[in-house]
């Protein structure tokens, strides 16, 4: 979810009130705050109050939380989340975009973050199974809606937490319940052993901007991501990777990238896109891309992929 700064509200809103055959356009709001009650309603719509503020969910708007794209049916989820006593998301944060509509007071929702509160840890492994850094104990959870990623390298690879040696230096991200510190990303800073052996390639980081009007104007991407390497000879420098956008299922090819081996650590590579999409009057490929797929075409890759949601 991309935020805009004050001034740009203020002059977004200055302008709206500046014309008198505007005064009942829809209005941008965004709001940041606490959650203190979730519903789901008859219709498939959800509605969530945010700092006493009433918001309309309608269905299909997209929900994130740190870890997941979640449904209304997962929102409104009054089951508490790992280490909590509160109803699913009561209690945590929400950021919302949207809009209101002056002649009643309505604001509808176009875009929702959630979390149930945000810690940041940043120190070093003291205990590699069970995890505690700083000794401090780091819990991981199954629950869906704020699942925990496996805990990776630099690069974005999973790693092998048993093998975490002590003072290895680690970012946790979570929330502390009481007892143990949940956490739903945990970034190792230091030399790991990765789960996998076989080639691998992860999307460390991704963005797309929206360019209108769709048919006149492409869409901004860029894409940040990582490849192994020990599968290539030291002779191999570079490696392939296409890069797709993927909607409803379907892949659609923007490009490739190249992968340069890094050399402060030679057995993984590196790599940045930018692209600017097509132009189109398509209603999925004139928008913005939100998921992205790399690929490893090659040699002896059995091309590795990932699929990422932009983030």
């Amino acid at each position: 979810m991309k935020f805009r700064t004050i001034a740009s509200l203020l002059s977004a809103l200055t302008f709206l009130g500046s014309s008198a055959s505007l005064v009942h356009a829809a209005v941008p709001v965004e709001l940041d705050g606490a959650i203190t009650a979730v519903k789901l309603n008859n219709d498939g719509s959800a509605t969530l109050t945010v700092m006493g503020v009433t918001v309309t969910l309608p269905k299909g708007t997209p929900v994130t939380s740190p870890s997941a794209m979640l449904t209304l049916q997962q929102l409104a989820d009054t089951t508490p989340l790992p280490g909590r006593t509160e109803a699913g998301f009561v209690g945590g944060t929400a950021f919302i975009s949207g809009t209101g509509d002056p002649a009643t007071g309505s604001v509808t929702a176009s875009d929702v973050f959630v979390e149930a509160a945000k810690h940041i840890v940043v120190g070093f492994v003291t205990s590699g199974e069970p995890l505690t850094v700083n000794n401090m104990p780091v819990s991981f959870s199954k629950d869906p809606r704020l699942p925990s990623a496996p805990p990776k390298n630099k690069y974005g690879f999973p790693v092998k937490v048993s093998a975490l040696k002590s003072g290895t230096p680690v970012v946790v991200e979570g929330y502390w319940d009481g007892k143990s510190f949940r956490a739903f990303s945990t970034a190792i800073n230091g030399k790991a052993e990765v789960m996998s052996i076989y080639p691998q390639v992860a999307i460390v980081a991704s963005k797309s901007w929206e360019r209108t009007p769709n048919n006149e104007k492409g869409d901004d991407v860029e894409i940040r991501g990582s490849v192994t390497m020990s599968h290539a000879p030291n002779t191999i420098t570079t490696q392939t990777i296409r890069i797709f956008r993927v909607d409803k299922g379907v892949d659609t090819m923007l490009g490739d990238a190249i992968a340069n081996r890094d050399p402060e650590d030679p057995d993984y590579g590196t790599f940045n896109f930018k692209v600017t999409t097509p132009p189109s009057s398509d209603a999925i490929l004139g928008s913005a891309p939100t998921r992205f797929k790399a690929v490893n075409i090659s040699a002896a890759t059995i091309e590795a992929d990932t699929t990422e949601f932009v983030r």
